[in-house]
């Protein structure tokens, strides 16, 4: 078959995928995208090894901008982390510091992630709802926390654990919306992303903050334990 025929059917073959998948997710079978793209299933079988394969070639340009996003926050939470900060103020007077700092590399991550949802609308919609993306999403996400709050004020002793496992309870909570959140990035109708994310972070960046407030205030979390940057 000449390679302009190749493609072709390599492209149809791509649609089909992607309408079949938004359509019916991970129950879509080979057998069912094969007789959307008006080929047998052998001969997509040439073409893709199987569905994984496929969902790969469709989601290819939306994981190229993840991986680039996750490589700069990484970087920057990772400089935060390093960075000579000035003196931290004991109790709650740190906590104003990590709410301002983490809502802004929530906020850049968030911008970066919509517009790359808002540009590949479907392959993104698709890797969503892919599971194991959604659980390197979570797993990332929990990373990138972990580094602009506890790495930024290196708590000492049982303190670390006390500030990990608050922040880990809201990273939680805060994973869980983000997929719901670039979702609606997806969507035909158009949104205002901006104002989504500024909403999102307004309730969640806020509970990072309520939860140390509250460890200082119960005492779960002594002053003298968190520390700056060594």
């Amino acid at each position: 078959m000449p390679q302009i025929l190749k493609d072709e059917v390599r492209a149809r073959i791509l649609q089909a995928a992607t309408q079949e998948l938004l359509s019916h997710g991970e129950g879509a079978g080979m057998r069912q995208i094969a007789r959307a793209a008006g080929i047998t299933p052998g001969n997509l079988y040439r073409y893709y090894s199987g569905k994984e394969e496929l969902v790969a070639a469709i989601t290819a340009p939306v994981v190229e901008g993840l991986a680039g996003i996750v490589r700069r926050a990484s970087g920057e939470a990772l400089a935060l982390g390093q960075a000579e900060l000035p003196p931290l103020p004991q109790g709650e007077g740190c906590v104003g510091l990590v709410e301002n700092e983490f809502r802004a590399l929530m906020r850049e991550i968030l911008v970066h992630l919509a517009v790359l949802c808002r540009q590949y609308p479907e392959p993104a919609a698709i890797l969503l709802h892919t599971a194991s993306a959604g659980e390197a999403l979570i797993g990332w996400f929990r990373q990138v926390v972990d580094q602009a709050i506890v790495r930024m004020l290196r708590p000492a002793g049982c303190g670390a654990e006390q500030i990990k496992a608050l922040a880990d309870a809201e990273c939680q909570a805060f994973c869980a919306g983000v997929g719901v959140l670039l979702e609606a990035c997806c969507a035909p109708q158009p949104v205002d992303a901006e104002r989504l994310i500024d909403g999102y972070l307004e309730l969640h960046v806020g509970g990072v903050a309520g939860l140390l407030r509250r460890g200082f205030a119960s005492g779960a979390i002594l002053p003298g334990e968190v520390e700056q940057n060594a």
